[in-house]
């Protein structure tokens, strides 16, 4: 079997080294409530990438944080479950066995995790 090649990223990758400020944030927030996510998906951002822990939820925990929950809602309203990732730096890793943390954000977040 071969594995197959995803050619969107390899060319997103050099698109990022041909323009590197698509790799910077441009804005700055306290946390996800002081994001305009209509405002974000009126300058035409197609997708959002966030870090789990100590961003949407309290560490090593799989829901979202209580005071949070109104602007995730907002934030998959306006852009839609497909469009949003986690991404982790422990969940499907070495780390975790079986995938289990990966499952756990899939079931209480309902987004899909890199």
């Amino acid at each position: 079997m071969v594995q197959s090649l995803n050619f969107n990223a390899i060319f997103g990758i050099f698109n990022v080294l041909r323009k590197p400020q698509l790799a910077v944030p441009h804005i700055i927030v306290d946390d996800i409530r002081d994001i305009k996510f209509e405002l974000l998906k009126k300058k035409g951002i197609k997708a959002l990438a966030f870090d789990k822990d100590n961003t949407l939820t309290a560490p090593y925990e799989n829901e979202i944080y209580p005071p949070f929950n109104n602007a995730w809602q907002e934030c998959k309203k306006q852009f839609g479950s497909e469009n949003i990732i986690i991404i982790s730096n422990s969940a499907g890793t070495a780390d975790d066995p079986d995938f289990q943390q990966v499952m756990l954000i899939v079931i209480y977040i309902f987004i899909n995790v890199i």
